[in-house]
Formats: structure tokens, C-alpha cells, sequence
């Protein structure tokens, strides 16, 4: 069993890229609280190729390929809304199809 925070986020750790595109697939949002290091934002275009939206810290390589429709960018370091705050309105646009929708 995958453990829990109180905010019902599952932390996975490291896994493979089979579960990792699984998780994204079925995610509401990816968070990605970096502090700097990322020169490109593969973590985003993982997330975005998954059509899973982000909050991200607001660094270079998260800018670069971040669109105001798939992520919403938070300073680095500072304290600020907490994830699942920022997270709602991504969220929400990615809505989950019902069952029985055919998913193309």
C-alpha cells in the first residue's frame, strides 16, 4: 500500500516508467516543487503528454513549457498556497469521462 499524507496525497517514491505513466494518466494534477536543476521540464512534458495538468515551481525549465491552460507556476521556496489550493483549477479542467465514455 502506497503511503498517505493527512491531505490524502499518495507518495510513491521512485517507481518505474510504467507506473509512472499510469499515475499520470489517472492523476488530477502533478505537483512539481522544484527548486531549481530542471534545464528543460521533462517532469512537465511527462505530466502534459498524460493530458494531466501541473502546479510547478516557477523555474526555467518548468517556464519554458509551461502554458497558462496546462500549469500554474508558484515562486520557488516561499511559502505560498498549499498544493491542492493551487492545484484546483487545474484540476478542474481536466475532468474525468465517465465509465462508459468511449476514451480516444
Amino acid at each position: 500500500m502506497d503511503p498517505v499524507d493527512e491531505d490524502g496525497i499518495d507518495v510513491l517514491g521512485i517507481v518505474t516508467n510504467e507506473v509512472r505513466t499510469h499515475e499520470l494518466s489517472t492523476a488530477k494534477v502533478a505537483v512539481q516543487p522544484s527548486l531549481g536543476g530542471e534545464s528543460f521540464g521533462l517532469v512537465l512534458a511527462e505530466a502534459f503528454a498524460c493530458a494531466t495538468p501541473a502546479v510547478a515551481s516557477d523555474i526555467r525549465g518548468y517556464a519554458a513549457v509551461a502554458t497558462p491552460e496546462s500549469t500554474v507556476l508558484v515562486p520557488p521556496g516561499e511559502p505560498g498556497p498549499r498544493a491542492p489550493d493551487a492545484a484546483a483549477p487545474a484540476a478542474a479542467q481536466k475532468g474525468t469521462p465517465p465509465d462508459d465514455t468511449p476514451h480516444g
